[in-house]
């Protein structure tokens, strides 16, 4: 029951951010298509520190009304004390989650689906399903509790050189191009 309630309340806080990322997503194929590469990273940069400006916020919030917010749904102690260690967990790893969501939309934005698709599939599948068969079985209970949390700040993990690896090689590009003639191209 914690579980459950914990993964229906950090959904509001999930969503938001996935309005974010919805937000940023044509911006990201307008300035692809454009051949912006340097408005689109602008664009990526302003869209993440605002977001996980938010997110770090809401995720102090949340980590400080944990229990007040449980026992809105739950009446059992033991269970609300479940519910807040969940919650406060995935609260602390809040500000990570901007940078999954926005290198998943980013490259949806640009048509590149293969990294989209693998990045989408981390959260919930590639890293989720290791951690909740392995972490119960070596840490009990606060395994279960945890695994949601490690799950979304090991996929923003996972997403930062993928992100990285796309903006350097446009900067290459850029400068390639600058040098090999001595004029500078846009």
């Amino acid at each position: 029951a914690a579980m459950s309630v914990t993964g229906r309340m950090f959904m509001v806080f999930f969503s938001l951010f996935i309005g974010y990322g919805q937000g940023f997503q044509p911006v990201a194929g307008y300035q692809f298509g454009a051949g912006n590469k340097k408005r689109l990273k602008q664009a990526f940069d302003f869209t993440l520190w605002s977001s996980t400006i938010a997110a770090a916020g809401i995720g102090v919030a949340g980590f400080l009304l944990a229990p007040v917010m449980m026992e809105f749904f739950l009446k059992e102690e033991a269970v609300i004390a479940i519910g807040s260690y969940a919650f406060r967990s995935q609260c602390i790893v809040l500000p990570l989650i901007p940078g999954g969501i926005l290198s998943n939309m980013l490259f949806q934005g640009i048509g590149q689906q293969g990294k989209a698709a693998f990045l989408s599939a981390c959260r919930q599948g590639i890293v989720f399903l290791p951690l909740i068969l392995w972490l119960p079985e070596w840490i009990g209970l606060v395994g279960v509790e945890i695994t949601q949390a490690l799950s979304d700040g090991l996929t923003a993990i996972i997403s930062i050189p993928f992100v990285f690896w796309y903006f350097r090689k446009g900067e290459e590009k850029r400068t390639k191009k600058q040098t090999s003639d001595g004029k500078r191209r846009l």
